[in-house]
């Protein structure tokens, strides 16, 4: 070998070394520029991604946290002054003012309804977060005023997010994005995964937690705009319409939707051959769209979404044996009640003496059934603390469990337990005569007053003319 090839070879091996001192070296003490080398093919990735989303939802996306990243100063003068979280008279008066604003911006109400039914539940979860932390802290300092600055800010700002939505509407539909040939991680990525992706990237708010921004995220995806111009287009030959009440709006649409679980007997049931339904509630229902002149639109629901469907405004009212509570009572309202109850157990007939007090059932060998969702769950889950308790999904065939000897007792609606052991003989009232609670059930309305004193005025005509009572009888053989 010459001396200059000896030399070359020499050199190569010495540029080698350096190159790997100085990957060690960075690789070390986490230099960016082995990992700008290594990540290059993912941050190509995240361009893309971000190029493919229209400028006008990335505004849209910033307008909604920048409304939510006030709510700390919302809760300091909430906090300051002594006010609670939840404020229901002034959160009916945002919701309503914000649909009919909506209009305006060629925005159908009903789904603008859910998404700024929605914004304000993440507004209140941002409040008590920090209600939380200065609990368990030091109370803050005094802000700034609400009425006088903060709140003309969010009128301000919830008038620029419906313009936006109005602007971005197409541009949120995901499937509209071009992300051809994007992964991550060898995982395709479609249109819904980069404006999720992003809009929880952005609006990433102190104390909101996932499951809200995501519910917030698919409200507003699913906003729509109206076919035909607002009726608040034409204020001088429709006045009325610019303050239109949910009776009103139920009035001009010719119709009444009603929600029903269609899994509670006596009140709500469906058959699963025919499809139809039939029980108390939805006689009741027949005879208030009757009286209304409207058409009655069943709405299926069920009791583990019953809350989030009501939210969302997939129905005027909810019709299913629905019990009152104040948690119900915070998103709309309720009609006066029109039966009186509580909760009791079921079992086999000849096992009562076993089940007959709660002390009885709430023992580690006990098999308690109970559905999902609703006042039954809620019920076991915070006064049993021992027995075996099992959820089982078919509100039809709970009963059947027991029946068959899969289960001991279930305690529900002590209407229920009444119709249960009249249809099945091996099934009896375990407390015959007697409730664990005392519960009254009621109407779930929007919370529209109109809509309110109409079905409360209703109801009591129905109650003295005996029409309520020969509808129970219809159901239970006797009065109610």
């Amino acid at each position: 070998m010459s001396k200059v090839s000896n030399l070359t070879h020499q050199w190569a091996i010495v540029q080698w070394l350096v190159k790997v001192l100085i990957f060690g070296f960075c690789l070390l003490f986490g230099s960016p520029f082995v990992v700008a080398e290594s990540d290059t093919s993912d941050v190509k990735v995240r361009g893309a991604i971000e190029s493919a989303i229209d400028p006008a939802v990335e505004t849209l996306f910033h307008l909604v946290r920048q409304r939510l990243s006030l709510m700390d100063e919302v809760a300091n003068y909430k906090w300051q002054h002594k006010l609670p979280v939840e404020d229901l008279p002034r959160e009916t008066l945002v919701l309503n003012s914000a649909v009919k604003n909506a209009m305006n911006f060629h925005l159908e109400p009903q789904s603008s309804r859910a998404f700024f039914s929605i914004q304000i539940n993440a507004a209140k979860e941002i409040q008590q977060g920090w209600f939380d932390y200065w609990q368990n802290t030091s109370s803050p300092q005094v802000g700034r005023d609400l009425k006088k600055t903060i709140r003309p800010q969010l009128i301000t700002l919830g008038k620029q997010i419906l313009r936006q939505i109005e602007l971005a509407r197409e541009a949120l539909d995901f499937s509209a994005l071009d992300v051809s040939g994007l992964d991550v991680s060898g995982q395709e990525i479609s249109g819904q995964d980069v404006l999720r992706k992003r809009f929880l990237q952005v609006v990433d708010v102190q104390y909101l937690s996932e499951h809200t921004k995501l519910k917030l995220f698919t409200a507003l995806k699913q906003i729509k705009t109206l076919e035909k111009p607002p009726l608040t287009d034409v204020p001088e030959s429709r006045p009325e319409v610019l303050n239109e009440t949910r009776l009103s709006s139920i009035l001009r649409r010719g119709e009444i939707k009603v929600g029903t679980t269609g899994d509670y007997a006596p009140f709500s049931w469906i058959d699963g051959d025919s499809g139809e339904y039939s029980g108390i509630d939805i006689e009741m229902a027949r005879d208030l769209a009757a009286s209304l002149g409207v058409r009655l639109v069943l709405v299926p629901t069920t009791w583990p979404n019953l809350a989030d469907d009501f939210t969302a405004d997939k129905f005027d009212l909810a019709m299913s044996g629905v019990s009152i509570n104040l948690k119900r009572q915070r998103l709309g309202f309720f009609s006066a009640p029109y039966h009186s109850g509580g909760k009791t157990p079921i079992s086999l007939c000849r096992t009562v003496d076993k089940y007959n007090t709660l002390s009885k059932i709430d023992r580690p060998k006990t098999r308690v059934i109970v559905n999902p969702g609703g006042t039954n769950f809620r019920f076991a889950s915070s006064r049993l603390g021992k027995a075996k308790v099992r959820t089982f999904e078919n509100n039809q065939t709970i009963f059947l469990e027991i029946a068959e000897g899969r289960a001991d007792v279930m305690i529900t609606d002590a209407i229920e337990v009444r119709l249960q052991s009249q249809h099945n003989k091996k099934l009896c009232a375990a407390m015959p005569g007697k409730t664990l609670t005392k519960s009254e059930k009621g109407y779930w309305l929007q919370a529209d007053i109109h809509l309110k004193e109409y079905v409360n005025t209703w109801l009591h005509q129905r109650k003295i003319d005996g029409f309520v009572d020969g509808v129970f009888d219809k159901y239970l053989g006797s009065e109610s």
